[in-house]
């Protein structure tokens, strides 16, 4: 479940350069390049990974992480509970033929 303010202009990409997270449970904003290594995310499908974000800062990655400033507590009335259907990544297709 995510706090998101629907009025601003969130898309959901693919990473781009000097994209940043704050991720859950910090207090700093880090790299997106540095975090996905740290989660030990393969270099592969970096690039693959649908996020949610505005401008250049990451909200949420799907299957992998959420940042901070999307954390739903007993105060906030609402939230949304996000999900995609997941198709075959073209990394995946290549291995599965």
């Amino acid at each position: 479940y995510l706090k998101l303010d629907l009025t601003k202009n969130f898309v959901i990409r693919t990473r781009k350069e000097k994209d940043l997270i704050q991720p859950f449970g910090s207090d700093y904003l880090q790299k997106l390049k540095t975090f996905l290594i740290n989660k030990k995310v393969k270099s592969e499908f970096r690039d693959e990974i649908p996020l949610i974000a505005l401008g250049h800062e990451i909200y949420y990655i799907f299957d992998t992480a959420q940042s901070e400033k999307t954390r739903v507590d007993e105060k906030d009335k609402k939230c949304y509970k996000i999900s995609i259907k997941r198709k075959l990544w073209k990394n995946e297709i290549k291995n599965f033929n």
